[in-house]
């Protein structure tokens, strides 16, 4: 709420003492804000209006990095699936990754602790596979049938577990486990792992779930992900010549109020890359601004270049008071500067 909602305003809210320790939903504790601030936030409508605003702008890829979420707090994303000119979907890698955690149902586990730390190994398990593809902003074609048959993969693999004696019968502590999933990972990051330690810890201390449960649903999924990988869907994998060379290279087609507009930066390097034997454009940087061209001129400049690219649509997102941030190409996050003048205005006021 803080990145919506200027500072000056936030800091006129005084919540009453002990509303820390209520058991709230999303929109009851919007409420509670809303109430405290002396109607200085009236203009952001009720609670249920601001709830929807605040998911519509959290609604981007990456945006548990843009908003420093913990790593163990699952992917709150819903994929956008994008259109090429001739109707073709597409999602982004990052959000891609969102619909592996649809996988598996909650009556594996018995009991709902269980259930939650599974979900917390799952989350942070995915996290380090996409950094796979940090730094990077690309599209994988989004094949329906596919990802309805992950669940069923998911499943086989969870059944091979689950009917094996000696994994069935492991005696489980929390050092024990803790070293486990450090194994899982390509890196152990102490400070940002530290929320999980401790609910592994509790879980174990308060002795509220069968880990077995845990052990084979995290095993299960790791394996699923390496199944992916080793079968060369590219999702977790960015476009390389050599190695990942039938990831479809794209252009964003941004559209703003009629304005159709791609960013210099990913058209340039998708026309080098598809015209590798022609002088290589050159992106130029104007104090650290992301410059753009009309598509109307990219048709009508490139036009002898640009054959085997693919242009997606992508409609600029906005609530009634922000502007949803956009993936840069080297996976970072921008707004179109008129949005940014919007809102410094707006907290002028």
């Amino acid at each position: 709420m803080k990145k919506y909602i200027p500072e000056k305003l936030i800091n006129c809210v005084k919540l009453p003492p002990g509303y820390e320790e209520k058991q709230l939903n999303a929109e009851e504790l919007v409420q509670a804000i809303l109430s405290n601030s002396d109607n200085m936030l009236r203009m952001y409508g009720t609670a249920r209006e601001l709830v929807l605003s605040l998911k519509r702008f959290q609604n981007f890829p990456l945006s548990h990095r843009y908003f420093g979420f913990d790593p163990k707090e699952m992917y709150a994303t819903v994929p956008m699936v994008y259109r090429n000119m001739d109707r073709v979907p597409f999602i982004n890698k990052a959000d891609a990754i969102y619909f592996f955690q649809c996988v598996f149902h909650k009556d594996l586990f018995q009991t709902p602790k269980s259930f939650d730390l599974f979900c917390s190994m799952q989350s942070i398990l995915l996290k380090s596979y996409e950094e796979r593809i940090e730094g990077i902003c690309e599209f994988v074609t989004f094949d329906a049938e596919w990802w309805a048959g992950m669940q069923s993969r998911f499943s086989t693999i969870h059944k091979q577990y689950s009917n094996n004696s000696s994994v069935m019968s492991q005696k489980w502590d929390y050092k024990k486990t803790l070293n486990m999933f450090k194994t899982m990972l390509p890196m152990w990051k102490q400070r940002e792992y530290g929320e999980f330690e401790k609910e592994l810890k509790m879980f174990f201390d308060s002795k509220s779930g069968n880990f077995n449960d845990v052990h084979v649903a995290i095993r299960s999924f790791a394996d699923l992900l390496e199944s992916i990988i080793s079968g060369g869907r590219g999702i977790f994998l960015s476009y390389d010549k050599e190695t990942n060379s039938n990831c479809p290279i794209l252009v964003q087609v941004f559209e703003s109020h009629g304005v159709q507009f791609v960013m210099e930066s990913e058209l340039f390097n998708a026309i080098n890359i598809r015209n590798p034997d022609s002088k290589r454009l050159e992106c130029k940087e104007i104090d650290g601004k992301i410059m753009t061209m009309s598509f109307e001129k990219v048709q009508r400049k490139y036009k002898d270049r640009i054959g085997n690219i693919e242009f997606i649509r992508y409609p600029i997102q906005r609530t009634d008071h922000k502007a949803v941030p956009i993936m840069t190409p080297s996976g970072l996050h921008c707004i179109l500067a008129s949005d940014c003048l919007f809102e410094i205005l707006n907290e002028l006021n």
